[in-house]
């Protein structure tokens, strides 16, 4: 896949050997905690490569897209989205954040095959 120019940082460097971004996927526990992750980001129009990278990636992670830079799952990602986070350069641009309640929660327990 071509994701454009994307510069890493040191962090991202020392990390990139953890990760094959092409075959990262997360892992889905046997029971749901009952918890949500939302993933929200706002990254500025010079970062547009940025951007559509992370997008593809999220989709890639089967995260629900909710809104237009709002995208939901119910597995654990935490350590994922830091990764990709630090890789595509745009840390305090993406906001990363656990939930408990959801509206419309049993429409996206189905989407996920959790009900």
């Amino acid at each position: 896949k071509d994701y454009g120019l994307v510069k890493l940082t040191e962090k991202g460097k020392q990390k990139v050997l953890k990760y094959n971004l092409e075959t990262m996927k997360l892992t889905k526990p046997e029971k749901w905690d009952g918890k949500w992750r939302l993933v929200i980001y706002d990254i500025a129009q010079l970062k547009r490569r940025q951007q559509t990278a992370l997008r593809l990636m999220f989709r890639q992670l089967e995260f629900l897209p909710l809104q237009k830079s709002v995208y939901l799952t119910p597995y654990p990602c935490e350590k994922e989205v830091t990764f990709l986070r630090e890789f595509f350069g745009v840390g305090e641009e993406v906001l990363y954040m656990t939930v408990e309640q959801l509206e419309h929660q049993d429409m996206y327990k189905l989407h996920f095959g959790l009900t």
